[in-house]
């Protein structure tokens, strides 16, 4: 959804002309669009770089789809690896969207830590029932 511009977020709300608040709920200074929450954002660029920290070498901060496709096609050779960073990355993009919106409706508030450590619960739990995880669980 958020590839297509299906997610609700203002820009794609401002294109349907109804009129919200522009501003992202995570870093509450830009404006707010699928672009920025994914990975422009402050806040989620944390949360992505603490898995992957060779985003930040990055010449300019990834998108969502540059992200996949460098975990696809350049960065991981093996296929577990490869399985383990995309979990981490869908898993990112999932709990970046549930912080957004419990932001926005559920009036609570949790830092990149907590969302960083709820990240890591799952992708553990996700993992550890597959063959010959525990070298990749060590990379959490």
């Amino acid at each position: 959804m958020a590839v297509v511009g299906g997610l609700k977020t203002a820009y794609e709300l401002l294109k349907r002309n109804i009129s919200v608040l522009s501003t992202c709920g995570l870093c509450y200074s830009a404006p707010k669009s699928t672009s920025h929450l994914f990975f422009e954002c402050p806040y989620s660029f944390f949360v992505i770089n603490y898995f992957m920290p060779t985003t930040s070498g990055f010449l300019l901060r990834p998108n969502m789809l540059q992200l996949l496709d460098w975990i696809e096609t350049t960065y991981y050779h093996s296929r577990a690896d490869k399985k383990f960073k995309l979990l981490i990355a869908c898993s990112s993009i999932y709990y970046i969207w549930r912080e957004r919106n419990d932001r926005r409706f559920g009036c609570s508030s949790h830092n990149h830590i907590t969302t960083i450590l709820a990240i890591k619960r799952m992708v553990f739990e996700k993992v550890s029932k597959w063959k010959n995880s525990t070298s990749l669980l060590e990379l959490l």
